[in-house]
């Protein structure tokens, strides 16, 4: 099993909306035109950074989006998470695993799983 965690980005909602259509668009072409998947040039972690191009402030390109492990401490570093406490405790507060367990299929998972 896989540790998961929920991280809550810092920007407007404007380039959060922006964003999403850009993601959304992507996975539409993909639906039209399969490609492979690469777990160091195309992973998950890279590729939304790539689909970030549609904001200006996005954070530079960096080997911690390569090691998927460690883009979140990078986005802490950027200023792109809350920094009101330390990333430890970040980390801490984001861990959804148990309560993922808790929910189980339930039919609200997406909603509850935010709260």
């Amino acid at each position: 099993p896989e540790d998961v965690y929920r991280y809550r980005l810092l920007g407007s909602p404007e380039t959060g909306r922006e964003f999403f259509l850009e993601y959304m668009n992507s996975i539409t072409e993909v639906a039209r035109q399969p490609r492979f998947y690469n777990t160091l040039t195309s992973n998950c972690t890279n590729l939304i950074w790539l689909h970030g191009k549609v904001n200006p402030d996005r954070v530079p390109f960096s080997w911690q989006l390569l090691a998927s492990g460690y883009a979140a401490e990078y986005l802490y570093e950027m200023g792109r998470l809350d920094t009101s406490v330390s990333f430890a405790e970040l980390t801490r507060q984001g861990y959804v695993n148990p309560r993922a367990r808790a929910l189980g299929d339930s039919a609200d998972f997406s909603r509850l799983i935010r709260e």
